[in-house]
C-alpha cells in the first residue's frame, strides 16, 4: 500500500525485526529442520505486517553463501556466548538444509512477508567471528579519531574503500537473487561508524544507490514490487557525524521507508516529529522504533544492587505508540523484541495498526532514561539536601494525547527521600497541591521497573491525579523544588517518572 493512501485510511504498519541467532542460541548445537520450523511457527505468531530476519551481519552469513562465510564454516574456537549458534549453523548446513531457505520459505508459507535484515556494520573482536574477507582487509578498517593509526576495538569497515562496498554489494545482491525476500533492510544501528570521516559520505550514498539497483533488478527478476527500507538513528545529529546523507537518500527516492530508532531501549520520549516532516512530500514511509528492553539499571543504578533487565509491556508498547503516531509515524518498529520474553505479546501487535483504537488499552509513559541515542544515561534529577525554593530540577517528556476527567496517574520514584522530606512538584510551571500526593505506607515493599523489591528508607514515590491541562499534547516539563529536608540532609535522586492512563 503506497504511503499516502495508508494515510487517508490512517492505516499503520507493524514491522518487526528479529535476531536469527536468538532462535539459533536455543538449542545446545543440535538444531534440526523440525526444531527450527517450531522457532519459526513462533515468530509467525506475530501480528505484524513484515518481519525482518537477519541474514547477513554483514559478512557473516545464516545461510549457505558463496561470497561471506557462514557461521562455523571456518572456526572452532568460538567465544562460549556463540558456541549454540556456530554449531546450529554448522549442523544445518553439513545436513543438506540452509537456514536461510527453511526462514525465508517457512515464514512466507505462514502467510508472513518476509523483509531480510542485512546489517551494515555489525562487527565482534573475537577473531573466531571475523571472515576470512575481513581479516584479507584490515586496510579497510574505520580509523577513529581517538585512535587514527590503529585497529579500532571493534573492526568496523569503511565503505569509502569500494572493496569494502562491492562485497558488501556482492552479499546483498546473493540474498535478493537467491530468496523469495520481499525486500532489503538496511540496518545502520548495527553499527556506526560506517565511515572514516562523514566528508565521504558519496561513498557510502553510492553505496545506497547501488542497493536500490539491485533491489529493483531482483524485483524485475520475481515479477513484483520489492522494498528498500533502513533503520538509521533517530538522531539527524548522529546521521551527519556518520556521513549518513538521509535527506539525499529520501530526496533521490533511495528508500520506501525509514525506521527511526535507538539504539539498545525502548523510549516513550522518541523525537521523530523531524523524520515525518521531512517525507510529507515523497512515497518514504517513517516507523518510530520499540525495543523489547526497557532498561537495564534505573532508579538502583549507582548502587551496590545489581537491578535485573526490564522488559517492555503492552501497555509501554502502547504509549510509545501513541507518542510516535502523534508525531505523524506510519506505522511502529519491533528490535530485540524476543520470542522468549514476548511471545504473549506477539497476536496483540496488530492493535497497534489502529491510533484509535489505542485509546482503549491502557497507556503507561515511562521516562527512565535522557533522550539521547545510543546514551546510556538514565534519568537522575539530584536536587541538593538543603531546603532551596529557587533550586528548580526539570525533565522534559513527551505526551501524544489528551488527558480528560483527570484520567491518569502521574508517580515519580527518588533515592533519599524520606517521609519527612517536602517536594514542591510542578507540570509545565503549574504547582500540583501538596495535598494530591499519596506517598506509601512505611512497610509498603515496593518494585523498581527492574523488578528489584525496596522499602521506604531505600526508596520513595509519589503519586498523584492528571490531566489536560497542566499536561500538555506534545512537550511537556516536570519540576521539583525542595522546600524541607529530614534530619538525615541527604540529596534526593528522582530517577523514574511515569503517566500511566488508564
Amino acid at each position: 500500500m503506497a504511503r499516502q493512501d495508508m494515510i487517508a485510511r490512517n492505516q499503520k504498519k507493524v514491522i518487526v525485526t528479529d535476531d536469527v541467532s536468538n532462535m539459533l542460541y536455543a538449542a545446545p548445537g543440535n538444531m534440526t529442520r523440525a526444531l527450527f520450523e517450531r522457532y519459526l511457527e513462533r515468530l509467525a505468531s506475530a501480528d505484524a505486517d513484515m518481519i525482518a530476519v537477519d541474514m547477513a551481519i554483514p559478512d557473516l552469513c545464516y545461510y549457505r553463501t558463496e561470497v561471506g562465510d557462514w557461521w562455523g564454516q571456518f572456526a572452532d574456537d568460538c567465544p562460549q556466548s556463540f558456541w549454540n549458534v556456530f554449531h546450529n549453523v554448522r549442523n544445518l548446513i553439513e545436513g543438506g538444509d540452509d537456514p536461510g531457505e527453511i526462514m525465508v520459505a517457512g515464514l512466507r508459507r505462514r502467510g508472513r512477508s518476509v523483509i531480510a535484515n542485512f546489517r551494515t556494520n555489525d562487527c565482534y573482536a573475537h577473531p573466531a567471528l571475523r571472515t576470512r574477507w575481513e581479516k584479507a582487509h584490515a586496510h579497510c578498517l574505520v580509523k577513529l579519531p581517538m585512535i587514527p593509526t590503529q585497529e579500532p576495538v571493534l573492526p568496523f569497515f569503511d565503505y569509502a574503500f569500494e572493496e569494502v562496498r562491492g562485497h558488501r554489494l556482492a552479499i546483498a545482491t546473493e540474498i535478493l537473487d537467491r530468496y523469495d525476500v520481499d525486500g532489503l533492510q538496511l540496518d545502520f544501528i548495527r553499527g556506526l561508524p560506517v565511515l572514516s570521516s562523514p566528508a565521504q559520505a558519496d561513498r557510502l550514498t553510492d553505496f545506497v544507490r547501488q542497493v536500490r539497483s539491485a533491489v529493483n533488478r531482483a524485483a524485475k527478476a520475481k515479477g513484483r514490487t520489492l522494498t528498500l527500507g533502513a533503520i538509521l538513528p533517530w538522531d539527524m545529529r548522529t546521521l551527519d557525524d556518520h556521513g549518513i546523507d538521509h535527506v539525499r537518500w529520501i530526496g533521490d527516492a533511495l528508500l520506501d521507508y525509514v525506521i527511526a530508532s535507538e539504539r539498545s531501549y525502548a523510549d516513550c520520549n522518541l523525537r521523530i516529529r523531524p523524520w515525518t516532516k521531512m517525507v510529507e512530500a515523497t512515497d518514504c514511509a517513517v516507523y518510530g522504533s520499540i525495543f523489547g528492553d526497557l532498561a537495564d539499571g534505573t532508579v538502583l543504578s549507582g548502587t551496590d544492587r545489581l537491578p535485573d533487565r526490564a522488559f517492555v509491556t503492552m501497555p509501554q508498547i502502547c504509549a510509545c505508540a501513541t507518542n510516535l503516531y502523534h508525531q505523524g509515524a506510519d506505522g511502529v518498529a519491533f528490535y530485540n523484541f524476543y520470542q522468549e520474553l514476548h511471545e504473549d505479546k506477539f497476536p496483540l501487535l496488530g492493535r497497534l495498526r489502529d491510533p484509535e483504537a489505542l485509546r482503549t488499552e491502557p497507556r503507561q509513559y515511562i521516562s527512565c532514561r535522557v533522550p539521547r541515542y545510543a546514551g546510556k544515561q538514565w534519568l537522575r534529577l539530584e536536587i541538593g539536601p538543603h531546603p532551596d525554593p529557587n533550586e528548580r530540577k526539570t525533565f522534559r517528556f513527551y505526551l501524544g494525547e489528551e488527558i480528560v476527567n483527570r484520567s491518569a496517574t502521574l508517580a515519580f520514584k527518588a533515592i533519599g527521600m524520606t517521609l519527612d522530606d517536602e517536594l514542591i512538584v510542578d507540570l509545565n510551571g503549574a504547582e500540583l497541591p501538596a495535598g494530591s500526593w499519596a506517598l506509601p505506607d512505611p512497610i509498603e515493599p515496593m518494585r523498581t521497573l527492574t523488578g528489584v523489591t525496596m522499602h521506604v528508607g531505600d526508596l520513595m514515590y509519589g503519586r498523584a491525579t492528571a490531566a489536560t491541562p497542566p499536561l500538555r499534547v506534545g512537550d511537556n516539563e516536570i519540576g521539583f523544588r525542595r522546600i524541607r529536608t529530614s534530619a538525615l540532609q541527604q540529596a534526593i535522586m528522582v530517577a523514574e517518572i511515569e503517566i500511566l492512563v488508564s
